[in-house]
């Protein structure tokens, strides 16, 4: 290689090596702020919620009884049950219907 070539390989190096520096920086200013953005949005909404669990009696306790997962459970099936349930009467009340108007 002649020597230009290789002069024109470290200046490319150089300023590759610097682009990527300033590159570097700017992403981790961006991430350094959304960070403190997060932490800050996490604060706020902690706040919220003591502030509501300090309102109104009892949330606090379902806010515990949710975190349990046999709690979440139960209510997530109790749910399904009434949900079928409905659903059910509802389709039973639509086949009456449907009965009548056959009539």
């Amino acid at each position: 290689m002649s020597k230009s070539k290789i002069q024109v390989i470290l200046e490319m190096k150089d300023r590759l090596s610097k682009g990527i520096g300033r590159a570097k920086k700017s992403v981790s200013k961006g991430v350094d702020t959304m960070n403190r953005k997060l932490g800050s949005f996490k604060a706020k909404n902690i706040e919220a919620f003591s502030a509501i669990t300090n309102e109104i009696p009892g949330v606090g306790r379902a806010l515990e009884l949710l975190s349990n997962p046999y709690v979440a459970l139960t209510a997530v099936v109790v749910g399904l049950s009434v949900a079928m349930f409905k659903l059910g009467s509802h389709l039973n009340d639509l086949s009456k219907e449907a009965k009548a108007v056959q009539v």
